[in-house]
C-alpha cells in the first residue's frame, strides 16, 4: 500500500501529525537552550557581576573612610560623628569581605590576604582616633606617617 492509496483525510491527518511532531522537538529544543541561558545568567549574576560590584563598593568605601579621617584632623571637634560613620562604612567593608569569601571564584587565598591588610589598616585607624582623642595630634601624625610608609593608607 503506497501513501498516495489513503483517503485524502487520512493523508492531511499523516502530515498535520509530523508537522506538530516536529514542533513538539522543536519546542523542547527551545525550552531546553532557555534553561540553559536561564542557568548561566544567574551564575553570571551570583559571581562576577556581585563579586565585582562588591569589591567597587568596599573601594568607594574605603575612600569615604580616609575622607573621613582628613576631616578628623581638620575639624578635631567632630570626631566622635565622624568615628560613627567609620564604624558604619566599616561594617559594611566586612560584609563585603563575607560577601567575597563565599562568592569568589579566584584564589580564596587572595581575599585573606585584602582582609589582612584592612584588619592592619583598622587597627593603625584605631590608634590615630584615640590619639586624636586624646588631643595628641603629633603622635597620631606620627603613626599615620608611618601606616602611609608601610603602603597602607588609614
Amino acid at each position: 500500500m503506497k501513501f498516495r492509496d489513503f483517503k485524502i483525510g487520512t493523508r492531511l491527518a499523516a502530515g498535520f501529525s509530523i508537522i506538530m511532531i516536529l514542533i513538539l522537538f522543536i519546542l523542547l529544543f527551545a525550552l531546553k537552550n532557555i534553561q540553559t541561558l536561564s542557568d548561566q545568567t544567574a551564575r553570571l549574576y551570583n559571581h562576577p557581576f556581585t563579586v565585582s560590584n562588591a569589591a567597587r563598593k568596599m573601594d568607594a568605601e574605603s575612600i569615604a573612610i580616609r575622607e573621613k579621617m582628613y576631616l578628623m584632623f581638620v575639624h578635631p571637634e567632630k570626631i566622635d560623628s565622624l568615628s560613627n560613620i567609620i564604624d558604619s562604612l566599616d561594617y559594611s567593608i566586612v560584609a563585603g569581605f563575607n560577601l567575597l569569601k563565599e562568592r569568589f571564584l579566584g584564589q580564596k587565598e587572595d581575599v585573606e590576604h585584602a582582609k589582612v591588610a584592612f584588619e592592619t589598616l583598622r587597627k593603625s585607624r584605631n590608634e590615630v582616633v584615640a590619639d586624636l582623642r586624646e588631643g595628641d595630634p603629633g603622635n597620631c601624625k606620627k603613626t599615620y606617617r608611618c601606616t602611609k610608609r608601610n603602603g597602607l593608607a588609614v
